[in-house]
C-alpha cells in the first residue's frame, strides 16, 4: 500500500513569495501616484497665482495715461456717426413698436409680383431696303448683291418699269433702312428711322435725299443666317437729315454724309402689347382671369364711343395681354412696376388696413419707394396718404410721393418735382417724365 506524500515544505515559501512582492509593488505605486498628484496641485496653484498677477499688471497698464489714449483712439467715433447710430437705433425701435402695435391687425396681401412675369418690353429691330432720290449727282449704281435683288423685287411688286435704269441714275441710291419698334407701340404711331448706305455703295452722299416708301420687317436668325420675317411691321419714308460734314478729317466728313436720320419717318402698322406670363406653378385659366381682372380694375381706357376698355385680357391659362395706359406711355418700366404692385384680391377692409400700414412705410426713406408704388397701384383712394408724405423732412420721401401723385393725375407735388429737376441730377430724368403726364 502506497502512502500519500505531502509536497516538500521548501516549495511552500516559493509559492507565497511572489504574492508578498506584488503587495509591496502596489503600495509603492500608490505612494508614487500620491506624490504626482501633489505635484500637479502645486503646479495648478502656481499657474493661478501667476494669472492673477498678470491680470493686476494689465489693469494697472490700462490705468496709465498712454494706455488711456490708446483705448480712446480705438473707441473714437465722431459725433456725427454717434448721432447717426442713435437715429438708426431709434428708428428700429419705433419700427418694432409699430410692428408690435400691428400684431393681429396687419394684413399680408398677395401682390401680382408673386404670380407673374413680364415679356415684350424690349426693342424690336426692323429692317428694309429702300431707294433714295434727289441726290443731285451724288448717287450711284449699286453693285450686284442680295440687297439689289431685294430692291428690284420690291420695285417689280409696285409695278415700277425699267428698274435698272432708275438704279443706275446718279441722282438715286440704294440704302438700308433700320428702325426700332418701341415697346407698347400702337398702330399709326410714328418713330425714328436710320438710313445708311451699304458698305460697297458707289453713292457719295445722302444730303438732300428723299426716301421713297419702304416696308420694314423684323430681323431674325435661322441657322446662323439673318433673314426677315414676312410680316410687315411698319413703313418708312421722308426727307433725310444728315450731318453737316464739317469735320476736319475728310474720311469723317464723308462718313457723316453717308448716313442720316428721318425723325418720325416710320409709321407702325401693328399694335404691340406687353405680355404678362403667369409663373409655372401659378398657371391656370382661373388665375389668368383673376390677374386680368385685377389689372383692369386699376387701368382702363375709353374708345371713340366713350366705352370703357380693359387694358388687360386673358388669352390662355398662362398669357395675359396688356395694353399701355396713356399716362405711362413714356415710362414703361414704371408701368410694369405698378402692375406688379397691384393686389391680386383683397376686401375693402383689408385694403384700408394695408393703406394705413403703407402710410407709415412711405414716411421711411428706406421703404418709401416700394410703399409709394403700392399706394399708386391702389389708385386715387391712396392719394391723401401720398399728400401727407409731401410734408416729410426727407427729400427722397417727398419725391417718391410727388412722383406717384403725378401718375395719379394729382398736381400737388409739382413743386417737389420742379426742385428735383432743378437741383437734384439723380432725380432729374424721372422728375421731367413725371411732369410730362400732369
Amino acid at each position: 500500500m502506497r502512502l500519500f506524500r505531502a509536497p516538500p515544505i521548501s516549495h511552500a515559501p516559493a509559492l507565497q513569495q511572489p504574492r508578498r512582492g506584488g503587495v509591496l509593488r502596489m503600495a509603492n505605486r500608490m505612494s508614487a501616484e500620491t506624490v504626482g498628484d501633489r505635484r500637479h496641485r502645486l503646479a495648478a496653484i502656481v499657474c493661478l497665482l501667476g494669472s492673477l498677477w498678470l491680470t493686476g499688471c494689465s489693469t494697472g497698464l490700462l490705468g496709465m495715461p498712454g494706455a488711456a489714449l490708446f483705448s480712446e483712439r480705438l473707441a473714437d467715433k465722431s459725433s456725427a456717426e454717434k448721432s447717426e447710430d442713435a437715429k438708426k437705433a431709434g428708428k428700429s425701435l419705433r419700427r418694432k413698436k409699430e410692428e408690435d402695435n400691428d400684431f393681429g391687425s396687419r394684413v399680408e396681401t398677395p401682390l401680382l409680383s408673386e404670380y407673374i412675369g413680364m415679356q415684350g418690353d424690349g426693342l424690336v429691330t426692323l429692317k428694309g431696303v429702300g431707294l433714295v432720290t434727289g441726290l443731285n449727282g451724288q448717287g450711284g449704281d449699286p453693285a450686284p448683291s442680295g440687297l439689289r435683288t431685294q430692291l428690284q423685287n420690291e420695285m417689280a411688286r409696285r409695278g415700277v418699269k425699267d428698274a435698272n435704269r432708275i438704279l443706275s441714275s446718279p441722282d438715286t441710291a440704294m440704302v438700308v433702312v433700320i428702325a426700332y419698334l418701341p415697346t407698347m407701340c400702337r398702330k399709326g404711331q410714328k418713330f425714328d428711322v436710320r438710313v445708311v448706305l451699304p458698305p460697297d455703295a458707289r453713292a457719295k452722299s445722302l444730303k438732300g435725299g428723299w426716301l421713297l416708301e419702304t416696308r420694314l420687317f423684323e430681323e431674325h436668325e435661322i441657322n446662323n443666317q439673318v433673314s426677315l420675317r414676312p410680316q410687315e411691321y411698319a413703313v418708312a419714308g421722308g426727307a433725310i437729315l444728315t450731318g453737316l460734314g464739317v469735320e476736319e478729317v475728310r474720311g469723317e466728313r464723308q462718313a457723316e454724309l453717308m448716313a442720316g436720320t428721318i425723325p418720325g419717318g416710320a409709321i407702325s402698322k401693328i399694335d404691340r402689347d406687353l405680355r404678362i406670363m403667369l409663373l409655372s406653378e401659378k398657371r391656370g385659366i382661373r388665375n389668368a382671369q383673376r390677374v386680368a381682372e385685377a389689372v383692369s380694375s386699376r387701368f382702363h381706357k375709353y374708345n371713340k364711343y366713350n366705352e370703357k376698355i380693359s387694358c388687360a385680357e386673358a388669352q390662355t391659362d398662362a398669357l395675359v395681354t396688356l395694353q399701355a395706359h396713356d399716362r405711362y406711355r413714356n415710362n414703361i418700366p414704371r408701368y410694369q412696376a405698378v402692375i406688379r404692385s397691384i393686389a391680386l384680391k383683397e376686401s375693402d377692409v383689408s385694403r384700408r388696413m394695408r393703406m394705413e400700414s403703407l402710410a407709415r412705410d412711405v414716411m421711411d426713406p428706406e421703404r418709401c419707394q416700394s410703399a409709394a408704388l403700392q399706394l399708386e397701384a391702389i389708385g386715387e383712394d391712396a392719394a391723401p396718404f401720398l399728400r401727407d408724405a409731401l410734408k416729410s423732412d426727407n427729400f427722397e420721401v417727398r419725391f417718391a410721393a410727388a412722383q406717384s401723385l403725378a401718375y395719379l393725375g394729382d398736381p400737388t407735388g409739382v413743386s417737389v418735382l420742379k426742385e428735383a429737376a432743378t437741383n437734384q441730377p439723380a432725380f432729374r430724368v424721372y422728375a421731367l417724365v413725371a411732369l410730362s403726364v400732369i
